[in-house]
C-alpha cells in the first residue's frame, strides 16, 4: 500500500500562494517569474527550499516504517543467481568421451560495459560422450504404428531460431510408416506383356493349405492390395479370385506390361501384396511359394523370313519359292520366356502353287523348221514341296533342337492335303532358352529350317509354298509353378530377403507379415555410438508444460539380443516439463538393426498405456530438441576461502568477507586440532543450548557469531582459527541469451564446444528498499500463514522474484474445473516468452514455499496446484479508411503499435497496468482503444480472433468461450490491417 503524503503541496502551489498574498503585504512590489527582480529571485529561492522541507517531511512515515522493519531485523533479500543449461561438445578426436566435473567454471559474454564477462559453474558432473542421436521413432504395437519423429538433420535444424514447431512425442496420429509387404520376383512366369492369368500357390508351414477365410482376406480390398510393377509404377490387377486353394489374378490386354527391374544384378519382374490389416495374417507362416501363369491367343511379336519381316497375320514362312535350308524366325516373348511351361503353337496352314520359271535352254526338244508331232516330247510337270523341317531354339550358345526326336518334322508336308489344315505344335519351353538379336529385334525365338525339299532341282512344275495365317501361342504351367528367384518382405521398416535355394529347403519357413513385439506405445532413440560411461546427461527441451494426467515411462537399452532396464534420473517427470535425464551408460550396449537403422538403441515405454488409444484426446509432450551432454549451470563463483581470528575482547564478533553477493557459505572452526563444521541459522533467537551456530548477511558479506554462546569453542588468539569458504554471484547480469556461455575458464581435455542452448534465467539483483518494505508489510499481514486468496498471492511473490504477478483461484483445480477444496495459483513468469522452459522450476519453488505455510489438508488431498496462464494469441483484423494516400503507412504503424501495447499482459489495458490472469479483452474494448488515433477517417470493422496452444498444436478458440477460460491471458498476435482511401471526403 502506498503511504500518503503529510503535505501534498508542490512548488507551483507555493508560488501560487505567494502571488496571492503579495498584494496584501507589499503592494508596491510585484512578483514576476518570467522577468524576476531581486525580490522575485529571493521568493523563488525560498520556494525551492520550502519545497525541499516538505519532501523531507513527507519521507518521515516512510523512514519510520523502515526503522520499524530494521528493529524487527527485516532485511533486503540477497541477489539470486541466474541458472540455465550448458551443452558440451567434443573435438573430432577419436575418443569415447571426456569428464567434466561439478563446479567447472564457464565464461559468458555480457552486455555490461564494466564487467564484460561473468562466471557460471556447472551444478553436476557430466560425462561428455561422442554419441549422437541419429533417429527418433515412435511405435505402437497394438495400433501397428511406426513413425519417424525426427532424424539427425531435423534435430540440427531445430536449433535455428525460426524452428519452434517441435516434434510431438508418442503421437500415434502422425504419418504411419508401417508397411506389411511381400514382393515376388520371377523373371519368366511374370514376364507378361499381354493378357494372362497369374496363379500364386501359398504353401503354409503348419498345415496342408492356407485356410479359405485367410485366402479370401488376402483378396479383400479393405485388408490387402495386390499389384505388379510396370514402367509407370505399380498397377492393380483387373481381376482376382480364389480357386482350388490358389490365388488367381487377371491382367487384361489393355493394362500395361510387366516391366523388368534389376534385382541383385539380374533383371526380373515383380508382384507385391500390401496388407493393411495385419490381424488376419500375423500367424501366417509359409515354407513354399509357387508362381505360374497362363496365357492364350498370343500373336507372335515378329516373323522373319530370309531376314525380311513378314505380316504376322498371313505369311509365307519359307518364301514363295522355298529352297534348302530356308528358315523362318518366330518371336513370341510372352510365351517363349515361360521356361518349364507347356507351350502350344497353333496356326492355319494352306499351300499356294507358284509356277517355276521356264528355261528354254534347258529344253529336251530338237527344234526344226518342219517337225512331226511325234518329235514333240514336253517335260513332265513336278510339284516342289517341303518334306522335312527342323524346329530349333536359341540356348545362349547356339541353336539347338526344340524336339529331341522326329516330332513335327512333317509339319509342312503336303501329304495331308493342301487346303484348310490346322496345325498344333506342343512343346515344353526349354529351361535354357535365351534371348537373341535377330535383325534389329531382340526376343525369344523359335526357328524352323527346311532340311529336305522334293523336286528341288526340277525346272518345270510348281512350288507348293506353305502359307500360314492365324498363328497364336498359348502357355500354361498346369499347376507346376516356378519358385520365385527372390522374395522380399517389408515389416517394421525392415526388409528381409529369401532366395530360391532357401525355398527349396524342406526345413525352411518364414513369416511374410509380422508386427513389433512391444505392443505398448514406445519411443526409440538411436545413437551412432554407444552412450557408455557416465553420468550421461540429455536435456529434453519441451515447448509446454503438460497439465494432463501423466503416464509411467520406463527406460530400456538393447544388449545381447534382449532389452534390459536402464536406470535413469528423470527431471522431466515423464515428459511433463523440460528437464535433464541422467543415466550411467552400460558397457554392454549392442548395435542392432531396428526400423531399418543399425544403431545403438534406447527405448522409452508408455507403461501407463496413456498414449495407446487413438480416439482418446490427450496432451502430447512437444519436444523442441534433445541436447546431449547438457548439465545445469548457475551464475556463481566458488572456492573462495578466507581465514580469521578472534580477539580476547571480542565477546561478540563478526567476520567481514572480501566480497558481497554471497551465495553458499561453509564455516569451519579449528577445535582441538581439527576443523569442525558449524551450522548456519537465520537468527540466534531460541537457540537454547545449541552451539556452533552462525548467521550470514549475504548482501554485506558478514558472518556473525552469537554473544558468549560459543565460549570455549573459539580460540581467542592471533592464530587463524576460523575458515570461511563461500561462493559469490547472482544478479540480473546472469540473464543472458542463447549462446552467451561459450567457453571454459580453462582447457578441459578434448572439449572444444560450449554453448547454452536456451536463455539463462532467474537472476535477480539485491532487493530494492520499496519492494522489501512492501514484502515485509505483507508478511506482517499474513503472519507467514496462507489462509486467504490474497495470502497465497503474497506468498507466491515472496517465494521467488522471478514472477510478475500471481492470481489465486480458490475452488478450481489445475484444469480450471470447479473442485471443492481445491486451490490453484496461476503465475506470470518473468521473461515468460523466452524462459518458459524454466517455469517448472519456478512453480516448484513457489509450491515448496507455500506448502510449509498453509493448511495440511489441502496438501494431503493433493488439492494445491501451481500453473502458468493459458496464453491466448489475440489476432485483430481492422478495416478502416483514411483521407490521403500519404496517411496509409503512418496509420498502419500506429494501429499495430496501439494493438500491441493494448494487448501487452504487463503494460496493456486502458490503465497501463496490464491484464489480470483470467480476463481477456473483448472486441468492444479493442475497438475503443483505436478510436482516438488521428487521421482515421472511418473505422469500419474490427474482428478479433483468439488462438491457443491446444493438446495437438495451435488451434483457434471461440472468443465467447475463451473469455471464460479460467487462466487465460492475452498476447498480441499477428494483425491484419485493411486500409482504403477516401479522397473525396
Amino acid at each position: 500500500m502506498r503511504i500518503p503524503n503529510i503535505d501534498n503541496r508542490t512548488e507551483k502551489d507555493i508560488i501560487k500562494y505567494i502571488k496571492k498574498i503579495q498584494p496584501a503585504y507589499t503592494p508596491e512590489w510585484r512578483f514576476e517569474e518570467k522577468n524576476p527582480d531581486v525580490g522575485s529571485a529571493l521568493a523563488m529561492i525560498y520556494t525551492d527550499m520550502f519545497y525541499g522541507t516538505i519532501r523531507k517531511f513527507n519521507h518521515i512515515p516512510r523512514k519510520n516504517r523502515l526503522a520499524f522493519y530494521n528493529e524487527i531485523d527485516a532485511g533486503l533479500l540477497p541477489a539470486i543467481p541466474a541458472f540455465g543449461y550448458v551443452t558440451f561438445g567434443l573435438s573430432g578426436a577419436p575418443v569415447s568421451g571426456e569428464a567434466v566435473k561439478k563446479g567447472t567454471q564457464l565464461i559468458a559474454d555480457t552486455e555490461d560495459e564494466e564487467e564484460g564477462t561473468t562466471i557460471f559453474e556447472t551444478e553436476n558432473d557430466v560425462f561428455v560422450t561422442a554419441a549422437r542421436i541419429q533417429n527418433i521413432f515412435c511405435t505402437s504395437g497394438v495400433n501397428d504404428f511406426i513413425s519417424c519423429v525426427a532424424d539427425e538433420t531435423e534435430l540440427n535444424q531445430a536449433n535455428k531460431p525460426d524452428k519452434e514447431e517441435g516434434f510431438y512425442l508418442f503421437d500415434i496420429k502422425a504419418e504411419n510408416l508401417q508397411q506389411h509387404v511381400i514382393y515376388f520376383s520371377q523373371a519368366h512366369a511374370l514376364n507378361i506383356k499381354k493378357g494372362a492369368w497369374i496363379e500364386i500357390l501359398l504353401n503354409p508351414h503348419y498345415q496342408h493349405q492356407v485356410p479359405k477365410d485367410q485366402m479370401e482376406a488376402l483378396l479383400d480390398a479393405r485388408k490387402s492390395k495386390w499389384e505388379y510393377y510396370t514402367d509407370n509404377g505399380w498397377e492393380s490387377f483387373d481381376g482376382q479370385k480364389v480357386q482350388g486353394g490358389r490365388l488367381l489374378f487377371f491382367k487384361s490386354e489393355r493394362q500395361p506390361a510387366f516391366a523388368p527391374c534389376e534385382i541383385n544384378k539380374m533383371q526380373s519382374c515383380l508382384m507385391r501384396c500390401t496388407v493393411n490389416d495385419i490381424s488376419d495374417f500375423e500367424n501366417l507362416s509359409l515354407d513354399r511359394i509357387e508362381i505360374s501363369s497362363m496365357g492364350a491367343g498370343l500373336e507372335p511379336d515378329m516373323v522373319l523370313t530370309d531376314d525380311i519381316e513378314q505380316n504376322i497375320h498371313e505369311f509365307f514362312p519359307f518364301g514363295e519359292k522355298m529352297s534348302l535350308y530356308s528358315d523362318v524366325y518366330i518371336a513370341a516373348e510372352d510365351a517363349l520366356c515361360k521356361k518349364g511351361a507347356d507351350i502350344r503353337l497353333t496356326f492355319n496352314l494352306n499351300f499356294i502353287r507358284i509356277p517355276v520359271d521356264l528355261d528354254m535352254a534347258a529344253s529336251n526338244v530338237n527344234w526344226k523348221l518342219i517337225m512331226k508331232r511325234s518329235e514333240f516330247k514336253p517335260d513332265k510337270d513336278y510339284d516342289i514341296t517341303i518334306e522335312d523341317v527342323i524346329w530349333e531354339y536359341y540356348n545362349g550358345n547356339g541353336w539347338t533342337r526344340l524336339f529331341p526326336s522326329d516330332e513335327y518334322r512333317d509339319t509342312f508336308t503336303t501329304e495331308y492335303g493342301t487346303l484348310g489344315q490346322f496345325r498344333v505344335i506342343d512343346f515344353k519351353c526349354p529351361m535354357d532358352m535365351e534371348k537373341i538379336l535377330i535383325g534389329s529385334f531382340e526376343s525369344y525365338y523359335i526357328r524352323v529350317r527346311v532340311l529336305k525339299v522334293n523336286n528341288l532341282y526340277k525346272t518345270k512344275g510348281e512350288y507348293v509354298a506353305p502359307v500360314i495365317d492365324g498363328m497364336a501361342f498359348s502357355y500354361d504351367y498346369k499347376e507346376k509353378g516356378r519358385l520365385p528367384e527372390y522374395i522380399y518382405t517389408e515389416n517394421n521398416l525392415e526388409r528381409k530377403s529369401y532366395e530360391e535355394r532357401q525355398l527349396s529347403d524342406d526345413l525352411f519357413f518364414f513369416k511374410p507379415f509380422y508386427t513389433m513385439e512391444q505392443k505398448k506405445t514406445a519411443l526409440y532413440l538411436g545413437f551412432d555410438m554407444a552412450p557408455s560411461g557416465g553420468p550421461v546427461k540429455m536435456l529434453f527441451d519441451l515447448k509446454d508444460t503438460i497439465t494432463d494426467k501423466l503416464t509411467r515411462i520406463s527406460w530400456e537399452y538393447y544388449s545381447d539380443k534382449e532389452w534390459r532396464t536402464l536406470n535413469v534420473t528423470d527431471e522431466t517427470e515423464n515428459f511433463k516439463k523440460t528437464g535433464i535425464v541422467t543415466f550411467m551408460g552400460p558397457g554392454n550396449f549392442k548395435r542392432s538393426l531396428l526400423w531399418n537403422r543399425e544403431l545403438y538403441w534406447i527405448r522409452l515405454i508408455d507403461n501407463g498405456e496413456r498414449y495407446n488409444n487413438v480416439k482418446l484426446p490427450v496432451q502430447l509432450p512437444r519436444l523442441l530438441n534433445i541436447y546431449m551432454n547438457t548439465t545445469q549451470i548457475k551464475n556463481v563463483q566458488t572456492n573462495i576461502t578466507e581465514y580469521f581470528y578472534a580477539e580476547p575482547q571480542d565477546v561478540s564478533f563478526q567476520c567481514q568477507l572480501l566480497h558481497n553477493k554471497i551465495q553458499e557459505v561453509q564455516v569451519q572452526v579449528f577445535e582441538e586440532g581439527n576443523w569442525v563444521n558449524w551450522t548456519e541459522v537465520e537468527d540466534f533467537i531460541d537457540l537454547n543450548d545449541e552451539r556452533r551456530r552462525y548467521t550470514v548477511d549475504r548482501n554485506e558479506g558478514i558472518v556473525r557469531f552469537s554473544d558468549r554462546k560459543e565460549e570455549g569453542l573459539i580460540s581467542f588468539n592471533q592464530e587463524e582459527t576460523i575458515k570461511v569458504t563461500y561462493s559469490t554471484g547472482g544478479g540480473s547480469i546472469g540473464n543472458l541469451p542463447k549462446g552467451a556461455v561459450n567457453r571454459t575458464a580453462y582447457s578441459i581435455g578434448f572439449i572444444n564446444e560450449v554453448d547454452n542452448p536456451s536463455v539463462t534465467f532467474g537472476g535477480c539483483d539485491i532487493e530494492e528498499t520499496e519492494a522489501a518494505a512492501y514484502r515485509n508489510g505483507q508478511a506482517l499481514k499474513h503472519g507467514y500463514r496462507a489462509v486467504t486468496a490474497g495470502d497465497f498471492e503474497s506468498m507466491a511473490m515472496e517465494a521467488t522474484r522471478n514472477i510478475y504477478r500471481a492470481k489465486c483461484f480458490p475452488g478450481y483445480n489445475e484444469l480450471g474445473s470447479k473442485t471443492p477444496g481445491a486451490l490453484t495459483l496461476a503465475l506470470l513468469q518473468k521473461d515468460f516468452m523466452k524462459g518458459r522452459a524454466y517455469f517448472g522450476a519456478v512453480a516448484e519453488q513457489v509450491k515448496n514455499y507455500i506448502e510449509k505455510r498453509c493448511s495440511s489438508n489441502i496438501i494431503d488431498l493433493n488439492h494445491f496446484f501451481v500453473v502458468e496462464p493459458q496464453f491466448m494469441e489475440m489476432c485483430v483484423k481492422v478495416e478502416l479508411s483514411v483521407r490521403e494516400y500519404n496517411q496509409v503507412f503512418k496509420v498502419k504503424e500506429q494501429i499495430e503499435n496501439r494493438l500491441n501495447e493494448f494487448l501487452n499482459p504487463l503494460t496493456g489495458n486502458f490503465d497501463g497496468r496490464g491484464w489480470n490472469i483470467g480476463r481477456l479483452p473483448n472486441p468492444t474494448q479493442v475497438l475503443n482503444c483505436l478510436k482516438d488515433i488521428e487521421d482515421i477517417s472511418y473505422l469500419k470493422n474490427v474482428f478479433v480472433s483468439a488462438y491457443t496452444e491446444g493438446k495437438f498444436g495451435r488451434v483457434e478458440a471461440d472468443l465467447d468461450k475463451a473469455a471464460s477460460i479460467r487462466f487465460a491471458l492475452p498476447l498480441a498476435g499477428t494483425h491484419e490491417i485493411i486500409i482504403s482511401v477516401d479522397e473525396g471526403r
